[in-house]
């Protein structure tokens, strides 16, 4: 892979010296999910202490509301969905996609698409016409459901698509507002016996994908070269333990969760990536400009710094 097309995230911090200096402080976002962790794990360890930062980590909604607080300055670095970020850059807003996050795997699917228990719902023809419930419109989650159900019989077009808070998604679909729902782990597993697995729709994007990527404004970036360098470092660290670490990982996870620890630990996990690979991302630009999302796709490349 050239380098131009691939920002390596460097190890150093893993033996990091001490900083004599001050630490340098940042601005960081997370959401209270797997896949957008990575930043409340390196705090949680102290990783970011290690590189000489000083961390306000903050957890928001979801993706979308983290790009937007990126681009309006409030936080200078945030975990963000592929579609999210892609959104923002094809609309000529000045982000880049500086590390990889959570990756998906066919192997260990992290989000699903789920009906209730006894829902006549069993294939994807039979959800024309009805609700299907996503955590961000728009975005990797929307694409891969309608690419699912246009795969295999059903109309996509025909569906739609409420937008709701991943805490509320459970309810909504045990009260019957919506008919099919995104479900997170841990929450999956946390309620395995109220649901069932309609399919693992991200599979109809890419068997191995880019769900969650940090951003940062090109601004920031430029006026900020060694902060990104530690804090690549420090992503790097993590992904290191998280991926080496699932029992210790899910006691942070279970804290910022609000699941319980027993059911963290017996989850699906993520694998955090370790190497920003346009690869990943490309299927998610692709189907979400295929769908509408997006007025042209273009190469992923495009979101990443110059090497």
């Amino acid at each position: 892979m050239k380098r131009s097309a691939a920002l390596i995230l460097t190890s150093g911090a893993l033996a990091a010296p001490a900083i004599a200096q001050a630490p340098v402080k940042i601005r960081v976002a997370v959401a209270g999910v797997e896949s957008y962790s990575q930043g409340a794990y390196a705090q949680e360890m102290g990783f970011y202490k290690q590189a000489g930062l000083e961390a306000d980590v903050q957890s928001l909604i979801n993706g979308g509301v983290i790009t937007a607080a990126v681009i309006g300055g409030s936080i200078d670095l945030g975990t963000t969905n592929g579609g999210s970020m892609a959104n923002a850059y094809v609309h000529g807003l000045p982000i880049y996609c500086i590390a990889p996050s959570g990756l998906y795997t066919s192997a260990s699917p992290t989000t699903v698409l789920v009906v209730a228990k006894d829902s006549p719902i069993r294939t994807a023809k039979d959800l024309n016409g009805k609700r299907v419930a996503v955590t961000t419109l728009h975005d990797l989650m929307q694409a891969a459901f309608m690419k699912w159900i246009d795969d295999n019989g059903g109309d996509s077009r025909t569906i739609s698509y409420p937008e709701i808070h991943n805490a509320d998604l459970l309810p909504s679909l045990a009260a019957g507002r919506v008919d099919a729902c995104a479900l997170l782990e841990p929450q999956l597993t946390e309620s395995k016996d109220q649901v069932r697995i309609l399919a693992p729709a991200y599979d109809a994007i890419a068997k191995l994908l880019m769900i969650s990527g940090w951003i940062t404004t090109k601004s920031w970036y430029e006026a900020n070269r060694s902060t990104v360098q530690r804090f690549l470092a420090v992503m790097r660290q993590t992904s290191d333990w998280a991926n080496k670490n699932h029992n210790a990982a899910a006691e942070v996870l279970a804290k910022i969760s609000k699941i319980p620890y027993e059911v963290v630990v017996k989850m699906n996990h993520n694998i955090f990536g370790t190497t920003n690979d346009p690869a990943l991302i490309q299927p998610t630009i692709d189907a979400s400009a295929h769908y509408g999302f997006l007025p042209r796709s273009f190469p992923a490349s495009q979101m990443f710094p110059p090497a």
